[in-house]
Order: C-alpha cells, then sequence, then structure tokens
C-alpha cells in the first residue's frame, strides 16, 4: 500500500482466527487462508485507530518453475491514502477538502500531506522497487 508500516496491524480469517503481527514475516498465503485454491480469503486490518481493513481474495494460482529472481508490479490503480487520514471516512472527507480550494482547511490539509496529492495516480515504478526487496521463497 505504501505506508510506512508504522501502525500496529493483524491477519484475520475465519479459518485461522487472528494471526499474531509478530508472525507475519514467517506467514504464507496458506496459513492464513487455510483454504487452498482460488477463493481463500482473508482480512488484512492495518492501524487499529484509522481501522483500514483490506479483505485480501486468492483469484488465480499460478505455478512458476523456477522462481523468479525477484517481485514485481505489473499493474495496479490509484494512490495509497496518507498515513493518519482517519481511515475510509477521513480519507474521503480529505479528497473533498482538495478537491476545493475554497475550503478554509485546503492549505492546511496540503501542507499535511506535502504540497500536493493526486488520488488517482499508481506508482507502479515505486511498488516494484518495494518489491524487488522481497526473496521469493
Amino acid at each position: 500500500m505504501g505506508w510506512k508500516d508504522s501502525h500496529l496491524h493483524q491477519f484475520v480469517s475465519k479459518a485461522s482466527g487472528r494471526m499474531k503481527p509478530a508472525h507475519e514475516k514467517a506467514l504464507r498465503l496458506s496459513d492464513i487462508a487455510k483454504t487452498k485454491g482460488p477463493g481463500a480469503c482473508f482480512n488484512y486490518e492495518y492501524d487499529m485507530g484509522d481501522s483500514w481493513v483490506h479483505v485480501v481474495v486468492l483469484e488465480k494460482v499460478i505455478e512458476i518453475a523456477p522462481l523468479p529472481a525477484f517481485f514485481d508490479c505489473i499493474a495496479g490503480a490509484r494512490a495509497c491514502p496518507p498515513e493518519d487520514c482517519g481511515g475510509a471516512g477521513g480519507y474521503e472527507e480529505m479528497l473533498e477538502i482538495l478537491a476545493d480550494p475554497a475550503h478554509p482547511e485546503h492549505e492546511e490539509r496540503l501542507d499535511w500531506i506535502g504540497g500536493k496529492f493526486d488520488p488517482e495516480k499508481f506508482d507502479r515504478p515505486a511498488v516494484g522497487k518495494k518489491l524487488k526487496r522481497l526473496k521469493p521463497s
């Protein structure tokens, strides 16, 4: 998502319950979802205060042999909401304020997010760069 991993987060599925964050680096999709194949799903909740809940659904399994030397992103859509913007409701409010230069909080919000924010922009190269740091196993 592009967040800084500075908030508590958790993985939750009906099959496996809550997964302790300390174990996340060793987790695999099959550990979380417990269901094999397409349709397997779980929730990823980031920032318990803002409560960003993502439903992750496995759509397709593709066997790759040999494993690639790195992961990459081939497509995506929209920008990651800024950290600490108040969850889905706060993000929608922020977008409304940024879209209205006459809004009394417009300049303050621009300063808070660093000068500009395009919610439609997806930075595929930046995502690819982060993914390339991961090691396939």
